[in-house]
């Protein structure tokens, strides 16, 4: 279950859960909650497979979101936050890849889930749907 929070908001969730974004193409984009600890306090981070960044990344909540609304999701798996920050860690500065590397498949590895995404084979069913159809429009 989502649910819209503000960026505020974001200090007051605990690391390893998950937070999303709708993208300006209408993807929703997810990232773990993660913190950066600094002599002058803890800030809230997110660790996350940007496609636009090109790897998987931790940046703050604002870059993340990039002025959208950010959802949160809570988190995936029973596993401790620990492990899933450790997870997310041991990724940073790994290639972005749609088919098998994306937010989704990054957040699911954290969690300890099989990876896959859902949104993709939604895309890719919708693409083939919509082929088939102009397919046998042209037939």
């Amino acid at each position: 279950m989502r649910r819209r929070i503000t960026l505020s908001q974001v200090s007051s969730l605990y690391p390893g859960v998950v937070l999303s974004t709708i993208l300006p193409n209408g993807v929703e984009h997810f990232g773990v909650l993660t913190e950066l600890h600094f002599l002058y306090g803890v800030h809230p981070t997110l660790i996350s497979a940007s496609k636009r960044r090109q790897a998987v990344v931790e940046e703050p909540p604002q870059q993340f979101a990039l002025g959208a609304p950010i959802y949160a999701h809570g988190a995936w798996s029973d596993q401790p936050w620990e492990v899933t920050v450790d997870n997310a860690r041991s990724q940073l500065g790994v290639p972005y890849r749609l088919d098998d590397r994306n937010c989704e498949h990054f957040v699911r590895f954290c969690h300890g889930l099989p990876q896959e995404s859902p949104q993709l084979t939604r895309a890719v069913g919708a693409a083939i749907i919509g082929g088939a159809i102009l397919w046998m429009l042209a037939a």
